[in-house]
């Protein structure tokens, strides 16, 4: 979570080190495609119905959506309808059948600019990782990395899939390989490498790098969510709060839209991120209505830690209104779209709907929401105490004749 990951979808166009914004907004948005939303999920789902993948997915049909998920992936030959197909197999336990989508890509060269050819090794693992697979990744980048130890993207990227896997100590070692020769990285980059150093456990590397100058809106941006996150380890929720209010204004016009140009899709993911940690600290400040606005945008995120996230924190706000059947309607969600939380999910609905407090359905849902990215504990911790504290359940209220 909270990297510049290498775009699924535009390994050509998308740079690792986002630039200044130079594209005006008339620009990117004639260029969004049309959005294909339709207000209801029909319950039998006919086979050309290719546009309703997502939606189903994200309803918690992951198993109606894998084959139109395929179907897509099979009319396009895209390596982004194949990435997303891949990831679908992933989170359905499908971990063989989407190890050979990855291994055929991996074949693959890609066209690049002035007639040259790329890997598409950086696209798989970044897919990898946002789908919360960071122990693949690693499993890819390591052979690669040791034969060009020098490729800064290639290393930043296996620093990022370690640190997600709970390696740290394995991350640390690779940026020290990578972080030399810092007069010659552009800004961009920097604050890629401080956002390593910082979810490898070297917050103070970090903060020495993002003391260095910044000349544009995106990178300042960039700066303050990893600013967020060192204040956030520090207990400081008040300035994390106010680093990532700030920071969402210093981005490109209209990066919160539904959907974006690819160019710009790596900085709608971290501003889906700055959102998720934005209304965790409101919650805490005491705004749950201003926190769910921004959870619910959070929840838009294709960054499956991200999305998970906030979609606990709504079941968490639909618990605090006394909103049962939502709450257990948005875990069902949940655990339809991905299986590895859906034993917790389960565990979840059945302890809550026998009056208990949840402790092991969210204990359950704390490790799965954690597997996808163990360097933001940080986040799952507060995550999971905002979830518990909505679920506790309601004392009974003392009768008339009661004692005082």
């Amino acid at each position: 979570m909270y990297i510049l990951l290498l775009s699924a979808v535009a390994v050509a166009t998308a740079s690792f080190a986002q630039t200044a914004v130079t594209v005006p907004p008339s620009a990117w948005r004639a260029a969004l495609p049309a959005r294909e939303r339709p207000l209801t999920l029909p319950e039998k789902v006919e086979p050309g119905q290719l546009h309703l993948a997502v939606p189903l997915d994200h309803a918690g049909r992951l198993e109606d959506a894998l084959p139109l998920y395929h179907a897509r992936a099979e009319q396009t030959q895209t390596v982004a309808d194949r990435l997303r197909y891949a990831g679908a197999l992933l989170r359905s336990g499908r971990q063989e059948d989407a190890r050979k989508v990855f291994d055929a890509l991996l074949v693959e060269r890609q066209s690049g600019p002035h007639g040259s050819a790329s890997s598409n090794l950086l696209p798989c693992a970044s897919a990898m990782i946002i789908q919360g697979f960071p122990d693949l990744a690693v499993e890819r980048l390591r052979p690669a990395h040791r034969e060009s130890p020098a490729d800064r993207r290639l290393g930043l990227l296996l620093a990022r899939a370690l640190a997600a896997t709970g390696d740290r100590a394995g991350a640390r070692s690779v940026l020290a390989e990578i972080g030399k020769g810092l007069d010659t990285w552009d800004a961009g980059a920097l604050v890629e490498l401080a956002r390593s150093y910082l979810l490898a456990g070297d917050p103070t590397s970090a903060r020495s790098l993002l003391n260095r100058d910044i000349d544009e809106s995106v990178g300042h941006m960039m700066r303050d969510s990893v600013l967020a996150n060192l204040s956030l380890l520090e207990g400081d929720w008040a300035g994390a709060t106010k680093l990532l209010a700030n920071g969402k204004r210093k981005g490109p016009p209209g990066l919160d839209e539904e959907r974006v140009n690819r160019t710009w899709r790596n900085v709608q993911r971290e501003l889906r991120s700055m959102q998720l940690r934005l209304g965790l600290g409101l919650w805490r400040e005491g705004k749950p209505e201003a926190a769910m606005d921004e959870v619910a945008r959070a929840a838009m995120s294709d960054e499956e830690y991200v999305r998970s996230a906030a979609l606990m924190l709504g079941v968490a706000g639909n618990l605090a209104k006394g909103r049962h059947d939502a709450a257990e309607r948005r875990l069902a969600a949940l655990g339809g779209h991905d299986r590895c939380f859906l034993g917790a999910v389960e565990r979840t609905k059945g302890e809550m709907g026998a009056g208990r407090q949840p402790a092991e359905g969210l204990r359950m849902l704390e490790e799965a929401l954690a597997s996808e990215d163990r360097s933001a504990d940080f986040v799952t911790r507060s995550v999971v105490e905002v979830l518990r504290e909505a679920a506790r359940p309601a004392k009974p209220a003392p009768t008339p004749n009661g004692p005082p």
